[in-house]
């Protein structure tokens, strides 16, 4: 089974045809027939008795992608003649369906018609420009690229990229690195794959890459969100800004869901509660994702954070409900750490004494500016460890933060100075004999 696309640019043709099962002359009649049917109307009064009659929603939300008829007369705004060839697989005659769009069609009978169906568009001169080879590899590129069927145009075939997401296993890490590329227009290689599976309490499959570099550090811009929403393959929304918030905008990907109810157009959410949830998920996924990065390589997450800790930071400060386990991801010097080794917060807890209830930090331009501040010095005297922050904006994000678990968070600019470690007994009994 296979797609094939011709175009003939001098001609202002469009043609597609498969080799699928074909349709009869009644069932031409019964899905093209009419332009207020179209197939749709009567699918969602399918669906409609379906779910009033209690089926199971993901039984009666079939795919209305890929139903033939559904939205089949939109291809009157780019065509002003449309011809549709079909052979019944098994059957020795064919039909063709002729329409101008004025409301009337001709049928009749037609030989030497393969199985399939051929669909021939008479394109409108303002719409010429998809009789073009590029603009269909460029549509085919951006919308199916990952239809389970082969789609060729003029012997080259147009999907060469496998939608491995779907795929139990056998998925190469050459896979992952072509998917990326693939989806970002990029070169490199992702510096971290995630392929995040789950039926419930939505139907998940998707898979997330993080890029090597943030080119918001050059100058070039807030990166824009490259997370694409499929349905059984098929592209509903590109670079969607609802999948994930806009501080985890570095990742890229797709998720693929077969939950989503769609509106003809592909590009309506008829059910934003549901994406809401969606969000949810994912976002509760891909912080533990990070966090498990962090454990598994220290060194690996603190070149991640070079490049992304910023946008970590946007986190803390708006997204109050993910801010504790967000800021579980922060990353700063550390007075007890020697050159400039970032530390986590959970390692400062650890590190803290049972009679201390707060975690110190200091803002300041950078670590020599820190050290020799006068109001590090009664810490450095008492033993105390302090966070060094070098951004303005890390007050703004620690002092909203105002705890991590059961931890104070406070500046040492603010806060009365430690008192020195009382001297043991033994010592000083010692320095009076001396």
């Amino acid at each position: 089974l296979g797609i094939t696309i011709t175009v003939d640019e001098k001609e202002r043709l469009l043609a597609l045809t498969d080799n699928g099962i074909g349709m009869t002359s009644d069932e031409l009649q019964e899905f093209l027939g009419t332009i207020a049917r179209s197939g749709s109307k009567a699918f969602m009064q399918q669906l409609a008795t379906e779910a009033e009659g209690g089926a199971a929603t993901s039984q009666a939300a079939t795919s209305i992608i890929g139903k033939f008829g559904v939205g089949f007369y939109s291809v009157f705004m780019v065509a002003d003649k449309v011809e549709v060839y079909t052979c019944k697989r098994g059957a020795t005659t064919g039909s063709c369906w002729t329409s101008t769009g004025d409301g009337s069609y001709t049928l009749s009978e037609a030989t030497g018609v393969s199985a399939g169906t051929k669909i021939i568009l008479h394109l409108k001169a303002d719409a010429e420009n998809f009789a073009s080879e590029s603009t269909i590899k460029t549509l085919v590129s951006k919308y199916s690229s990952f239809v389970s069927f082969p789609i060729m145009c003029h012997g080259n075939k147009l999907n060469e990229i496998d939608a491995i997401w779907l795929k139990s296993s056998g998925v190469t890490e050459e896979d992952h690195t072509a998917l990326y590329r693939h989806l970002n227009n990029a070169y490199d290689e992702p510096a971290y794959t995630l392929t995040f599976k789950t039926d419930a309490p939505l139907d998940i499959k998707s898979v997330f890459y993080i890029p090597q570099v943030n080119m918001e550090k050059f100058g070039m811009g807030k990166t824009e969100q490259q997370l694409h929403l499929y349905s059984r393959r098929v592209m509903i929304q590109r670079n969607s800004k609802d999948l994930l918030p806009e501080y985890l905008r570095f990742v890229t990907g797709v998720v693929d869901s077969e939950d989503l109810p769609l509106s003809v157009s592909r590009e309506n959410m008829k059910d934003q509660r549901l994406l809401r949830n969606l969000n949810a998920v994912l976002t509760k996924r891909v912080i533990r994702w990070l966090s498990d990065e962090a454990k598994k390589d220290a060194k690996s997450y603190n070149d991640f954070y070079s490049n992304w800790g910023l946008c970590l930071k946007e986190g803390v400060a708006m997204d109050r409900f993910n801010a504790p386990a967000i800021a579980a991801l922060l990353r700063y010097p550390s007075s007890s750490a020697a050159d400039e080794e970032p530390i986590s917060l959970d390692s400062y807890v650890e590190r803290m004494s049972d009679t201390h209830d707060t975690i110190y930090y200091l803002i300041a331009q950078n670590r020599k500016v820190a050290e020799s501040s006068p109001y590090y010095e009664a810490f450095k005297r008492a033993g105390v460890e302090v966070i060094f922050c070098y951004q303005e904006h890390d007050e703004i994000v620690l002092g909203n933060l105002g705890k991590y678990k059961d931890k104070n968070l406070k500046s040492i600019e603010v806060v009365e100075p430690p008192k020195m470690q009382a001297a043991e007994p033994d010592a000083a009994k010692d320095t009076d004999k001396e």
